[in-house]
């Protein structure tokens, strides 16, 4: 909810001529208020006190733990290659508002905003789907949503009109992500659970620059259309891949929602 208010509030300013500097100067005072606020925030779990020198050791056994398990393994390959390919939505965004359809990047977040609207919904629906539909299809068939989306921008000359595809995604992102964290909170033993989750946020979070090179010389050299159809093939095919390599995963604890 915060990131689509402050989307559309940045996308109104912008509109209203307000410049640039000026909203850095307002996002700068925003996030110091906000790191007095966190720095106040008491954990709830005291945090693991973790020797001097052993944190290496510990990446490494849960990189061997995730190895050994024949589910992890592909789940976390899966995460990895989607992450690297979605991440980089946002640079076509650009290319597509400002190249094909010649108009401000502002635009942008309206586009933000239908997808975490969908996000939302998706989120809220997982919570119903999770104990009656086997969690393999919950994780894997958003990927043809998101390439179906993506689609919208060879297709469709009108931004208003690529919002529902957007919106779609968002739904399909809120299902995937909500499945697979739930997945590992389910099935991952509890003395290996921190360092799971942790490299599941390095893949999250480092996939973003390396797409972003890539992507962002494809289209450099490729242009957009060309650059679309490569992503969406790539997101197919992982997602047949998946399909015909990942074993069952089962339905899961119901979640409270």
């Amino acid at each position: 909810v915060s990131k689509i208010t402050g989307g559309l509030l940045a996308s109104f300013l912008i509109k209203q001529s307000v410049s640039i500097p000026i909203l850095l100067f307002l996002s700068a005072i925003i996030l110091f208020l906000s790191l007095i606020l966190v720095v106040k925030i008491k954990p709830y779990v005291k945090k693991e006190r973790v020797g001097e020198g052993k944190i290496v050791p510990l990446m490494k056994e849960g990189i061997l733990y995730i190895l050994n398990d024949k589910k992890l393994k592909l789940l976390f390959t899966l995460l990895a290659l989607a992450m690297f390919i979605v991440t980089s939505i946002d640079i076509l965004l650009i290319s597509y508002f400002t190249e094909t359809l010649h108009l401000g990047v502002e635009n942008i977040s309206f586009v933000g905003a239908a997808s975490m609207l969908g996000i939302l919904l998706g989120s809220t629906l997982t919570t119903k789907l999770y104990k009656q539909i086997d969690r393999k299809w919950l994780i894997i068939s958003p990927l043809f949503v998101v390439s179906f989306s993506m689609s919208s921008l060879i297709f469709v000359g009108n931004w208003m009109w690529i919002l529902p595809f957007f919106f779609l995604q968002g739904i399909s992102v809120g299902i995937f992500n909500v499945s697979l964290v739930t997945f590992l909170q389910d099935e991952v033993t509890q003395d290996k659970l921190t360092r799971t989750f942790s490299i599941y946020s390095m893949i999250t979070s480092s996939m973003t620059l390396p797409g972003l090179l890539v992507f962002g010389y494809l289209l450099q050299l490729i242009g957009l259309d060309y650059t679309l159809f490569m992503m969406i093939a790539a997101l197919v095919m992982i997602g047949l891949f998946s399909m015909l390599n990942m074993p069952k995963l089962g339905s899961g604890k119901k979640l409270k929602g």
